[in-house]
Order: C-alpha cells, then structure tokens, then sequence
C-alpha cells in the first residue's frame, strides 16, 4: 500500500512538473509581450513548441487551461494560430487546428469572427471539415445546403466580386451551391446566388441545371430573377445549344409538366418560350417535339399555346417520322386534334414519312373509332383515297380490322 502512495505522489509531482515548464513558458511570452512596444500585444506561439502547444490546451484538475488565462487577459494569439483558431481550441476542438480548420483559410480574415458567430445558428465549427471532406465544394456548397442567406452574404456580397468564383464551383456530385439551394428548397438563399453569379443558373450536370430544377419545382419566381439578371437572349451560343440539346433535362418539357399540374395558366411555359424561343425545337429522349409530347398528354392550354405562337411546329416531323397530330391520335385525343383542325387546318393532310399513313390511317390502326368517325367527315378524297407503303388505303384497313375481329 505504501508502494502505491509513493508512485501516486510521484506521478503527481511529475504532472504539476509539467505544467509549470508549459506556464513557465507562456509567462515567458507574456512578458516578453508586456516588455515590447508593440502595441497589439500577444503571445507569440513560436516560442511553443509542438508538444507545448497541445499541452496548452490541457485543463488542469480545476479546469483551467493555461491559454484560457492568457485569452481571458485579453492577449492575443500570434504566429502559429490565428485569434479565430484559438476561439475553435477553446471549444474542445482537440485535434491539430491545421487539419480541423483547413476551411478558415477561404475566408477573408477580417469576415472570420463574423463568420464563426453566423455559423452558430446552423452547424458546428468541428462539423464543417467533416462535411468539406465528405462532399467536395467549399463553404458556400455548405451555407447554400443550410439555406443560410446570412453565411452566403457574408462570403459573397451582392456588391463585392473577391469571393463569386466559389459560386462556379462544383462538390463531388458535380452540384453548385445554386443546385443545392435550390434542391433542399431554400428559395431566399437561391435568390441571393442567382443575384451574385446568374450564370451558375445555366450549367448543366446530369440531374439537370439550376435553371432546370427551379421549373420542375414549380418555383416561377426563381425562374423570372435568373432571365432578369441574365436574359435568355444574352446567353452564349455554347450553353443555348446545350439547353436546347438537353435529352432527359430540357427546361420546356420541365415547364410543360409544370403546367399541367397547375389550374392557372402555365406561366412557367410562356416565360420560357420567351426568353429561349428555339426550345420549340427541342427533342426529348423518345425523339419528340414540344408541340408532339403536349398533344401525346392531353395539355389543352399548352397545344393552345404552341398552336397560336408557333404555328409551323404543327408541320415538322419527330424523329419517328410522324407529327404532332398523330401523337393526339394514338392517344385518343379528340379535343386536342379539334384544336389542331381549328388552329392549323393544314395539318389535316399531314404524311407520316415512316408508315406514309394519313391520321385516318392511324385511327384505325389504333382502333380509334370516335376520332375516325369525325375525322372521315372532315378530311378530303385525297386522304380518304391515299395508300400507305403497305400499298393500303383507309378502306383495305378498315376491312382488315373486321376480319381480325370476326377470328377473334
């Protein structure tokens, strides 16, 4: 037992030991600081070495460490750490500030504290690495993730350009911080984004552009602030390309849908068509036009739309060979192939280039009855007589139908 008190008295001894060379030192600094004629005083951390340094932060029994005097003194931290890396120690950070707070150095020094206080709303200091690592981007991508307008007008101001080139920056799954504002449906954050870098708005990645996910999510709004701050008329011919090209995320099949699941009229559409009119060329990944892939669905207003203000789509062709009228055929449309006759009768005559059938021919492929028996009344002899690349007219079709019937 009297073993034991004896090693315990020693191994305290060795402990207070050490902790007086580690005051010893700082008191050192402080002195050496009192002593100078500077006047911004501070501990200068060079005369700590590594071993000193991790010490330093240690809490004694009582819970005091021995930098947690010198900063409560009001001294300030000089050399090796910042005044804003001594804050993060002091918040049981007990790990080497170098690898923990690699993010500080994005950040101007003077906008450091405010930053550090803005981050306390909404994520941990220890957190932000973490995430940085993870995810790739920088610390707008983690402020636009949060929805924090306040940690984004601190990094980019709407009147300052030192820190905008972050906002073309791209995380590992190849989003900006625009997309992910605008994914997790912070609207005010997206706003301030859209205000500082507008052309963010454009790029595309496989999910689609800014642009892209504000009209599939409805978000009218954010659609108009993008064409303010950069019409689509003053985009460059590269990127309208690539907008127009887009397969699986075209923004006009986006605001078509949009339309359609709204009682008002589709805004999204018209604002679109307005800004980028050669949308109304734009092929979606089954080969379809616009004008095809509203007919196809039903959309009344948008087949209005497309029918008064680009009236020529009625008569181009998709890659299948077929017209926009004969998607409303084969889906059995009837009031929108009544707009058609209405708006542009000339799609009447219209020849499949594929089949050579007429939209009688379709109708009664497709067995649609209701719509052949109106379209019968109003189309010409011509049509009525015409043979496809079978070599058969309406006729022959209709009675191949009969024969197919009676087997069955």
């Amino acid at each position: 037992m009297g073993y034991c008190i004896e090693e315990e008295c020693f191994a305290m001894t060795i402990t207070k030991s050490l902790l007086i060379c580690v005051g010893i030192k700082i008191l050192m600094c402080i002195n050496k600081v009192l002593n100078s004629s500077s006047n911004d005083a501070g501990i200068d951390s060079d005369w700590l070495d590594e071993g000193d340094r991790r010490s330093a932060f240690v809490e004694t029994n009582n819970r005091v460490r021995p930098l947690h005097l010198a900063y409560v003194a009001g001294y300030k931290l000089q050399g090796g750490f910042s005044d804003i890396e001594m804050k993060l120690a002091m918040e049981n950070i007990l790990v080497e500030p170098e690898v923990k707070m690699k993010w500080i150095k994005q950040i101007p020094k003077g906008l450091r504290e405010d930053f550090l206080k803005a981050c306390d709303e909404f994520i941990k200091p220890t957190q932000i690495q973490k995430e940085l690592d993870e995810s790739g981007g920088n610390l707008l991508h983690i402020a636009a993730r949060l929805g924090s307008e306040k940690l984004l007008s601190l990094l980019v101001p709407c009147n300052s350009s030192e820190l905008t080139s972050l906002a073309f920056e791209k995380d590992l799954q190849d989003c900006t911080p625009l997309h992910l504002a605008i994914k997790n449906a912070h609207k005010a954050a997206a706003m301030h984004l859209i205000q500082v870098a507008p052309a963010t708005a454009y790029w595309d990645r496989k999910g689609g552009s800014p642009l892209y996910l504000a009209i599939k999510s409805g978000y009218l709004d954010l659609v108009l602030q993008i064409f303010h701050h950069l019409p689509g008329t003053d985009i460059d011919s590269s990127t309208r390309k690539q907008i127009i090209e887009a397969k699986k995320t075209s923004i006009v099949y986006a605001a078509i849908r949009a339309g359609s699941h709204s009682s008002s009229t589709n805004d999204m559409l018209r604002t679109i068509m307005k800004e980028i009119p050669h949308c109304i060329d734009s092929i979606n990944k089954k080969g379809w036009r616009p004008l095809s892939y509203a007919a196809f669905k039903g959309y009344s207003d948008e087949v209005s739309y497309f029918l008064n203000n680009f009236p020529d789509s009625a008569l181009k062709p998709d890659i299948d060979g077929s017209f926009p009228i004969h998607k409303a055929v084969c889906a059995d449309h009837l009031e929108i192939i009544k707009q058609f006759l209405s708006l542009c009768p000339l799609a009447m005559d219209v020849i499949d280039i594929k089949t050579g059938g007429s939209i009688l021919h379709f109708a009664v492929r497709y067995n649609r009855s209701d719509i052949f028996s109106y379209l019968r009344k109003k189309t010409s002899k011509r049509i009525r007589n015409l043979k496809d690349r079978q070599g058969k007219t309406i006729k022959d079709l209709v009675n191949d139908l009969h024969k197919s019937t009676r087997s069955e």
